[in-house]
Parts: C-alpha cells; sequence; structure tokens
C-alpha cells in the first residue's frame, strides 16, 4: 500500500472514529436526561405545552417528544423550579404573578416529589385537576387569583401533606367536599371568593390544627356544623356574605383562641349565644354578625371582651340596652350597632368608650341626650346617632364644655331626633367638626 493511500485510510478512520465518539456522546446525554428526569421530564414539558411559560421564560422549553432542551434542575436551572440537590427531581414549581395563561395540566400530578405548587395571580383557567390528589408530599397547593372552574376535586382530600390550600378568587362551583376533612395537617384553607354552593360539612370539624377558614363571598346554604368547635387551633374564620340559614352554634365557645369571626351578610338568625366571654373566647378581637336575621338582646358577656377592638351587629333585629361594661373595653375602636331595636340610653359616664374611633348607632330608638364624651373624645372621629328619639345635645349649663374640652370628633350625625334648641356655640366655633348634620330635627326652631 502506497504511503498516500494508507495516510487517506488513517484520517477516514479517524473520522469514523469521531463520528462514533459523537454519536456515543449524544446518546449519553440523552440517556442523561432521561435517567435523571425519568418522572419529571415529560410531566414538566406537558405543563410548558399547556401554558405560554415559554413565552415568559425561554428557558422553559422542550423538543416536540416531551424532553428538555436544558435540564431544569441543571446549571441552567429553570426559573421558578427548586430541586433536589441529590435526586435532581423537582421539588417545588413557584411561578406566581407572571401573567402566565393555559390550564393546569393533569401531568403535575406525576410529579412525585413535588412539595409546593405555587401559581397564584394568574391568568390560568380550566379545572383543577384531580390528579393532583396523587402529589401525597404537597405542602402547599396555591393557585389563587386565577380563573380556574369547575369543582374541587374530592381526590384533594388524599393529600395527606397539605399545610395550605389556596383556591380562592377563582370561578370554582360545586360543593365542598367531605373529603377535605381528612387533611389532618391542613393549617389554612383560602376557598373564599368563588361559587361554591351546598353546605359547609361536618367533617371539617376534624381539621383538629386548622388556623384559618376563609369561606366566605360564596354562595354557602344551610346551617353552621356544630363540629366547628372541634378546630380547636382557629384563628380566623370568615364565613361572611353566603346563604347560611339557622342560628350562631354555641360550639363556637371551645374555640378559645379565636381571634376573628365573620358571619356577616347571611340570614342566620335566633340571638347572640351568651359564649362570647373573657371565660371561653378571650383572644377575640373582631365580631362581625352584621346583616342577619339576629334577635334578642346584646349579651352581657360581650362587655369583658378586654381584646375586642370591633364589633359589628348592624342591620339585625337586636333589643335591649347597650352593656355598660361594653363603655369600658379600652381597645374598642369600631362600634357598628345601627339599624337595630336598642333602646334606654347611650352609656354616658365618665371615662367610657376611651379608644372608641368610630360610633355607628343610627336607626334604633334610643332616648335621652349625646352624652359629653362625643364631644371631647381625643379618639372619636365619627358618630351617627341619627334616626333615634335623642331630644338634647347634652351640652347644657350642668354639663358646660369650651373651645379647650373638645376633642377629634370630625362627622357628628344627630339628623332625624326630636332635638330642640339651638346648636351650642361651642360647637359652631370648633375648628375640628368637619360636618354637623342636625337635619329633620327641631333644632333652631320655635
Amino acid at each position: 500500500m502506497k504511503e498516500k493511500d494508507f495516510l487517506k485510510l488513517v484520517v477516514f478512520l479517524a473520522c469514523e472514529i469521531l463520528f462514533l465518539i459523537i454519536v456515543q456522546l449524544t446518546l449519553l446525554w440523552v440517556s442523561f436526561l432521561s435517567s435523571v428526569l425519568a418522572t419529571d421530564s415529560q410531566p414538566i414539558c406537558n405543563f410548558v405545552a399547556a401554558t405560554n411559560i415559554e413565552s415568559i421564560f425561554s428557558v422553559w422549553s422542550c423538543d416536540p417528544s416531551g424532553v428538555p432542551y436544558t435540564d431544569p434542575c441543571g446549571n441552567s436551572l429553570w426559573e421558578g423550579l427548586v430541586c433536589d440537590s441529590t435526586s435532581g427531581n423537582i421539588t417545588d414549581i413557584i411561578l406566581g404573578n407572571i401573567s402566565m395563561t393555559g390550564t393546569l395540566s393533569p401531568s403535575l400530578g406525576e410529579i412525585s416529589g413535588l412539595y409546593s405548587l405555587v401559581l397564584k395571580d394568574n391568568m390560568i383557567n380550566g379545572n383543577v385537576p384531580a390528579e393532583l390528589g396523587s402529589l401525597y408530599l404537597l405542602s402547599s397547593l396555591t393557585v389563587d387569583h386565577n380563573s380556574l372552574t369547575g369543582s374541587i376535586p374530592r381526590s384533594l382530600g388524599s393529600l395527606s401533606s397539605l399545610v395550605t390550600l389556596s383556591l380562592n378568587n377563582n370561578l370554582i362551583n360545586g360543593t365542598l367536599p367531605v373529603e377535605l376533612g381528612s387533611l389532618s395537617g391542613l393549617g389554612f384553607a383560602f376557598l373564599d371568593i368563588n361559587s361554591l354552593e351546598g353546605t359547609v360539612p361536618a367533617s371539617f370539624g376534624s381539621l383538629s390544627v386548622l388556623r384559618k377558614l376563609f369561606l366566605d363571598n360564596n354562595e354557602l346554604s344551610g346551617s353552621i356544623p356544630s363540629t366547628i368547635g372541634s378546630m380547636v387551633n382557629l384563628l380566623n374564620m370568615r364565613l361572611n356574605n353566603n346563604r347560611l340559614t339557622g342560628t350562631i352554634p354555641t360550639s363556637f365557645g371551645c374555640i378559645g383562641n379565636l381571634t376573628y369571626l365573620n358571619l356577616a351578610m347571611n340570614s342566620l338568625n335566633g340571638s347572640i349565644p351568651g359564649i362570647f366571654s373573657a371565660e371561653l373566647t378571650p383572644s377575640i378581637e373582631f365580631m362581625y354578625f352584621g346583616t342577619n336575621k339576629l334577635s334578642g338582646t346584646i349579651p352581657r358577656g360581650i362587655g369583658g371582651l378586654s381584646e375586642l377592638n370591633g364589633l359589628f351587629i348592624e342591620s339585625n333585629s337586636i333589643s335591649g340596652s347597650i352593656p355598660t361594661a361594653l363603655a369600658t373595653l379600652s381597645k374598642l375602636h369600631f362600634l357598628h350597632m345601627h339599624d337595630n331595636r336598642l333602646n334606654g340610653t347611650v352609656p354616658a359616664a365618665v371615662g367610657v368608650f376611651t379608644g372608641l374611633l368610630y360610633l355607628s348607632l343610627q336607626s334604633n330608638r334610643l332616648q335621652g341626650a349625646v352624652p359629653n364624651w362625643v364631644y371631647t373624645s381625643n379618639a372619636l372621629h365619627s358618630v351617627d346617632i341619627s334616626n333615634n328619639s335623642l331630644t338634647s345635645f347634652g351640652i347644657d349649663g350642668s354639663a358646660p364644655l369650651s373651645a379647650l374640652d373638645l376633642g377629634n370628633v370630625r362627622v357628628l350625625n344627630i339628623s332625624f331626633n326630636p332635638i330642640t334648641g339651638t346648636i351650642p356655640s361651642v360647637l359652631g366655633n370648633s375648628t375640628i367638626l368637619n360636618a354637623l348634620n342636625v337635619s329633620n330635627t327641631a333644632v333652631g326652631k320655635h
């Protein structure tokens, strides 16, 4: 063989070997991707295909066969992913508020190592896939503030590790699955502002570690189950703006750590139970019972709630007098009791309602005089005692006031009362009082 032909052969063989090496390396790379992402590559690519994520983050890209162009958990870690450093598998998908559109791929339920799925504040539509119920390690399902429709899958009751369930501010309908009561580790359930209907399942009473339950602004009906009292760690419950009926369960008295309770804008009847007291619910700060069909009187035990910041019982048929003890609550800032049948006088003793900011007592049957503390309080901003049976400003020779005595009240509405006489000069000369409404009274008339 000539030397020239020999060299050609060597070059040819070298090229063949190089080609085989390149092919082998390519196969090894594909094999590497397949092995590292054996469980997660196809599901994450299906997620990419179901949304517009690729147009938001170009690194989120897969070939037509469902293989990522780059390792999502490699050096070019896909934005919004968290991966296990040992296995290389995906543990968290956090893609909130990125203007994502599309649907939730059922394949997400195949990412078995997923701890968190956070896709809130986007424009995702379609159903919540039942397949998500397979994610036995999932601790946070947070897909609020989207346009999700359909019902809550019963399979979510199998998420034994779930701590946070956030589906609020969507278009979800159907009923609350009884199976959600099996979520023994659930700490936060935000299902508000949807179109949920049916009743609150009694099984929810099994959620013994739940701290926040938001079911407000739905179309729930029926009564509040008495089992709610078994939620002994509950801090915040919101059931307002639904179609609930029946009475307020006395089992609320078993929830000693409760700080916020909103049952407003329903059709609850009966009286406010006496269980709201310093002995049973000492931590409560806000109570909303307004716009229901409640009757009876204001329980005197409420006057012992030293942490109470706001009491809202407006638009009911509550009667009787305002408990004197209520006036001694120094942290009470908001007192809304208008549109009821309250009678008697407004507590007038010195040193009452010292922390009150807003007082709303209009449209009741209150009598007597406007108490002096309304004018002298340094905290009070707005007072509405209109449409009652008050007969006096409460400022006369026996209780004189000067400009220096006036507090910070800015709005005072005493219209539609049978008050006579003239407006006290100290009020007319006030530089703080912005609005004084005495319309439809006998003030200034002879």
